[in-house]
């Protein structure tokens, strides 16, 4: 996008520098979030911020925009991850090892398909704005499934009193 944006006036290649930058600490902050606010809240606001990273550029491909943007979702990915498999370790701790090969499975399945969609609809509609919408769309449904888990994460905290 950045390569083929004519309001970006930077080096496409230093969008890719800010992810990896931003994504350096990200394990340790959002672990950090999800110990002290709890798993569940901290992945789903996790989720509705990168949701927000990626439909940024949907709206305006500056350079600016997809600095943050960039940044944004350098901060969460990794993070995501992290307090994903934690969260997967203190729901079935006896069997932690079969949800995280379920959820492994599922994010690679993730990462071969919606890639390939993505290009296809950026080539069909010459832009990138819908599959950004899309991607967006299921990081947002994503993170709106864990909502029922905000109420078992009270009660749980709840009966440890």
């Amino acid at each position: 996008m950045a390569e083929e944006s004519t309001s970006f006036h930077g080096d496409a290649a230093f969008v890719w520098f800010v992810v990896g930058v931003a994504a350096i600490p990200s394990c340790i902050v959002w672990s950090k979030l999800a110990q002290r606010y709890g798993y569940v809240r901290t992945l789903l606001i996790s989720m509705l911020f990168q949701g927000l990273g990626i439909v940024l550029p949907a709206f305006a491909t500056n350079t600016i925009t997809l600095y943050i943007s960039a940044f944004i979702f350098g901060a969460t990915f990794m993070g995501i991850t992290t307090v994903a498999t934690t969260l997967a370790r203190q729901i079935s701790p006896v069997n932690s090892h079969q949800i995280l090969g379920y959820l492994t499975a599922g994010y690679a399945l993730g990462q071969m398909i919606g890639p390939s969609l993505a290009g296809a609809l950026a080539n069909y509609t010459n832009s990138y704005q819908y599959a950004l919408f899309g991607a967006t769309a299921v990081i947002v449904v994503g993170a709106l499934c864990l909502i029922s888990g905000l109420k078992y994460e009270k009660i749980s905290s709840l009966e440890t009193l």
